[in-house]
């Protein structure tokens, strides 16, 4: 009870509330490392699993046919100028850099 009238109750402190929060500390701890113990003594005497041998033998692949055959030629005629193509590269080193100019250029076309 308070001394003085009009006031409520003070509840102080209880030193023992610390301790008690020190023991919950090492008791948790010393739990925490009983289990990791365990479990590392486990997984360490525990027998490995027998490891499967296979028999090797030699591996033979595909059997193909070979055949003679000169493949035909063809007439490759570089005509991008006749066709109007004219690109020059910038690259990114200066302005924004964003994704195009860092990417680089290129570009392929084909006729079959």
């Amino acid at each position: 009870m308070s001394d003085s009238p009009g006031r409520p109750d003070v509840i102080e402190e209880d030193e023992g509330d610390e301790s008690a929060i020190r023991r919950a500390l090492w008791w948790s701890t010393g739990v925490l490392a009983t289990v990791a113990l365990i479990t590392i003594a486990v997984l360490f005497f525990l027998p490995s699993p027998e490891i499967e041998t296979i028999d090797e033998r030699e591996s033979t692949g595909p059997v193909t046919q070979r055949v003679d055959q000169t493949p035909p030629s063809f007439a490759f005629t570089d005509i991008t100028a006749a066709a109007g193509i004219d690109m020059q590269h910038v690259n990114g080193t200066y302005g924004d850099r964003l994704l195009p100019e860092t990417m680089g250029g290129g570009v392929a076309f084909t006729d079959l």
